[in-house]
C-alpha cells in the first residue's frame, strides 16, 4: 500500500483539501492510504473540514496544533519516514527544515 501525506498549513473548505477529497473519493483503498497533517490552527477556524476527510478515511493529524515550530519540524521528520509520498501545500515553512533534518544537513 502506498501512504500519501498532504502537509497543509491549516484545514479551511475549499482548495486543496478539495483535491484531498476528490482523491479520497476516487483513489483505490486497497492501493493508496491518504493522509493529512495540518500545521496550524487558526482562532475561530471551522472544524468541518477535518470531520468531512476522516468521514472520507483520511486520517487528519492535529498534533502539530499544540506544537512550537521547531517541535512541529521534528515532528515532521518523523512523518516523513514513515510515508512514501509527501505533498506539501500552502508553502508550509515547516517542511523544508523537516527535510533537511532527514538529510541530515540541519544539527
Amino acid at each position: 500500500m502506498t501512504r500519501i501525506l498532504f502537509v497543509l498549513g491549516w484545514l479551511v473548505v475549499g482548495g486543496e483539501e478539495t483535491e484531498v477529497r476528490h482523491l479520497a473519493n476516487h483513489l483505490d483503498r486497497s492501493r493508496y492510504r491518504l493522509e493529512v497533517v495540518a500545521c496550524q490552527r487558526r482562532e475561530g477556524m471551522s472544524d468541518l473540514t477535518h470531520r468531512e476527510l476522516e468521514r472520507l478515511g483520511v486520517a487528519v493529524d492535529r498534533r502539530p496544533y499544540r506544537l512550537s515550530f521547531e517541535e512541529t519540524v521534528e515532528y515532521l521528520a518523523g512523518r516523513f519516514r514513515d510515508v512514501d509520498v509527501v505533498v506539501a501545500c500552502q508553502a508550509v515553512p515547516d517542511v523544508v527544515p523537516a527535510l533537511e533534518l532527514l538529510d541530515g544537513r540541519r544539527r
